[in-house]
Parts: structure tokens; sequence; C-alpha cells
């Protein structure tokens, strides 16, 4: 009852944290992701379907999950951005409460405890839930999905199944997930169990999604799961590629696009561009590992832009006076406070994380599989920051670990 009772104060503080940036956070016009999603949505809501805001074509350029969920409440109470807001609250208030299970399961009720107050004051959590982002929707989706698999209901296969199509469908790199959850669906001590989930899993994610998969096939002449593969390979193999997201002036002049090529032409003629450079130089693409992995890792502050704190020139305004190749930008003092205080919480958590794998107890190796996995496929496709919002859990799991199996501290926190 007592660790019931710190859950419910954790939950609110991290609610009321989020519920207050999301709604009191400056007013400025959405950013180009976003304004992608509002714009996408609102056309379902009008049952238009799934249209490239720009052309009003049919797309797959972005994943369409998180547009359908957006469309689907739009359609209900109308277009209005609180709401996107509003629902981000609710999700990445509800990874709180997923991070306590997963910790409970994985490592102890301690672990989970500590790992849900991490993430309860996580300041890039926070700022995200105030965005008009697929972030959250990912991975809460995520994190529920890990949660079902490796839990005792003889039939899980199939809502693991249905939250793993669903997980895809929101960002395609979910599909990264899915051994993990094989692994949870599988029953050392009964095989014929362990065949009739991994059975339901497999039909029912395929049955999920099968009806985006056949509408591209439709409409491109391909059952793709997106058509950004390939821009997103070649900005991460291209002269000049740091790991960010990014487009210098010559990106383009290295594809040769055919003529009238549709989004999927489009996205295999960067394909095949990026692989003419990965033959050309192999030895490249593994050379930009450390670099990329740096960059995937090194802060948590494009959540302040995400999060409308700071514009993304403030942000290299700042990074360029604290670095000392430039003068003191005119950012007000307490943003100036918020980049430093996410920065350092960040830092911290990643650092008690690396000391969590050291401590022994519980099945830690499953989260730090996950963070490696993950880490693992942005070092070879492209690893701007952002990406790394998925594995803030994970981070503070093992964060939690270390305190939980640290005496003296875990006393301190009992009490």
């Amino acid at each position: 009852m007592k660790k019931n009772k710190k859950l419910f104060v954790i939950l609110l503080v991290a609610f009321l944290l989020r519920l207050a940036w999301a709604f009191l956070q400056p007013n400025v016009p959405l950013s180009t992701d976003a304004q992608w999603y509002q714009t996408t949505a609102e056309g379902i809501a009008r049952g238009l379907g799934y249209n490239d805001p720009r052309s009003h074509l049919p797309t797959a350029f972005y994943s369409p999950g998180y547009s359908y969920f957006l469309g689907f409440f739009y359609f209900l109470f109308g277009p209005h951005t609180w709401i996107a807001r509003l629902l981000n609250v609710l999700l990445t208030t509800a990874m709180v409460a997923l991070v306590y299970r997963l910790g409970r399961r994985f490592l102890s009720s301690q672990a989970g405890l500590i790992g849900a107050l991490i993430m309860a004051l996580f300041p890039s959590q926070i700022f995200w839930a105030g965005s008009i982002m697929s972030e959250p929707l990912f991975g809460f989706l995520g994190l529920l999905a890990l949660d079902v698999a490796f839990g005792e209901k003889a039939w899980r296969g199939i809502p693991t199944g249905v939250f793993f199509a669903l997980l895809i469908l929101v960002r395609s790199q979910g599909g990264l997930l899915g051994p993990f959850l094989l692994l949870g669906l599988m029953e050392v001590d009964d095989l014929k169990r362990s065949l009739i989930s991994l059975g339901l899993f497999a039909v029912v994610a395929t049955a999920f999604l099968a009806p985006w998969l056949w509408r591209n096939e439709k409409t491109f002449g391909h059952p793709v799961l997106t058509n950004n593969v390939g821009v997103n390979l070649l900005m991460g193999v291209f002269p000049g590629a740091d790991g960010s997201y990014m487009r210098t002036e010559n990106f383009d002049a290295l594809v040769s696009f055919p003529e009238h090529a549709d989004e999927y032409q489009v996205d295999q003629a960067y394909l095949q561009a990026a692989r003419r450079l990965v033959r050309e130089n192999p030895l490249r693409l593994f050379e930009m590992v450390p670099k990329k992995i740096f960059v995937f890792l090194r802060s948590d502050l494009s959540s302040l832009e995400v999060g409308n704190v700071l514009s993304a020139e403030q942000l290299w305004a700042l990074f360029k006076w604290g670095t000392g190749q430039g003068a003191m930008p005119p950012v007000p003092a307490w943003k100036v406070f918020f980049v430093f205080f996410a920065q350092v919480f960040y830092s911290l958590v990643l650092l008690f994380a690396l000391l969590g794998l050291g401590r022994k107890g519980g099945r830690l190796l499953v989260f730090g599989g996950i963070v490696l996995v993950f880490t693992g496929f942005h070092a070879l496709y492209v690893a701007p920051e952002r990406y790394h919002f998925f594995l803030i859990p994970f981070f503070a799991l093992m964060a939690a670990q270390f305190f939980a199996k640290t005496k003296g501290l875990s006393e301190a926190l009992e009490a």
C-alpha cells in the first residue's frame, strides 16, 4: 500500500509538470514535422485520407500511425492543437507508469519506483509532452508492448502483436523491438504455449500491417512501410555527414532522379545513391560509427527546441558561446538555466545508467540490449539526438538499478 501511494504521488507530479508545460509554453509556429502531423491529421479527420500536405497526393513519406491517431481525436473534438498536446501529456505520463511496471517486473519494486521518479522529473520528457510529435506515442506503445510480452497471460501474443504493429505504423524503427518481444513470448518450460503465443503474435501483427502495405502496393506498386528510407540513409553516408539530420547544398546533386518520379521512385533514387557511396568507400560507413554514436547520445537539448523553450538558432548560439566560439546570445536567464539543467540531468542519468549495468540482480540485460540495438541501428543510419527519446525510459531504469543496489542509497530512498 505504501508503494502504491508513492507511485500515485509520482504519477500526479509527472502529470502536473507535463500539463503545466504543455499549456504554459510559449506560443510559437509549429515546426516542420509538427505541421505535417497537424495537417495530415486534419485531412484524415475530414475523410480525405493520408496525403502529402504539399502535393495533396497519397503519401508514405512519414509513417501514418500518429497522423491517424490524431485524426481520430480531431474527428471527435475538432482539429485543435491543444488536443494533440493533451494527448501527449497523457501518453508521457502513462510512460512513467509503464517504467514502474517494467522496473518491478525486471528488477524490483524499489527500482521501478526510482525509475518512475526519474522519468517523472526528466526535463526532456516534460518538454516533449507539449509537442505535436510522434515520439510520445511511439514510446508509449513500445513500453506497453514490452510489458504485455513479458507478462503471464496465456494469450498475450494477441495484444503484443497489435501493439507491435501499431508501433511500426507510428515509426518503422519499431521493428527493432521485435526480437525482444519474441523473447518475452517464449516460455522455456512450456514449448506448446510458446509456439501458440509466437504464432498469434505473427498472425495478428501481419493482419494489422496488411492494410497499410496493400494501400501502398496499390498506390506506389510496392508494399513499402515508408518512403523515406533512402533519403535518411543518404544523410548518414554522404560526404560531410556527421550523423545529424542534415542536407547540404550539394546533397541532391548526388542523386539521379527519374523523370516524373513519384514518391517511391524518388526514395529509391536516394537509396541507390547511398548504396553507391557505400560501395565506393565501405570503410567510411564504419569510420563514422563513433561520430554518429556521439551525436546520437551527446545531449538531450533537442527537446528544448521541440518543447518551444528555444529555437534551433538560439541553441546553436548558446553552444558556440559555451565552447568559446561566440558571444553570449540575447537569451533570457531562465531559458539558459533550462538548458544547463536539462543537460546536467541527462548526463547524470546516462552516467548512473552505465554504473547500473554493473549491479547484479534482475534482467537488466534486456534493457541494455534494447539500447544497444537502437543505438547500433542509428550508428549505421542517421542519428539525430531526438531519436534517442525511446531509450530514455531504459536509461532511467538502468540508473534506478544503480540506486536500488547501492547500499545506503537504497535505504535512504526507501525511507
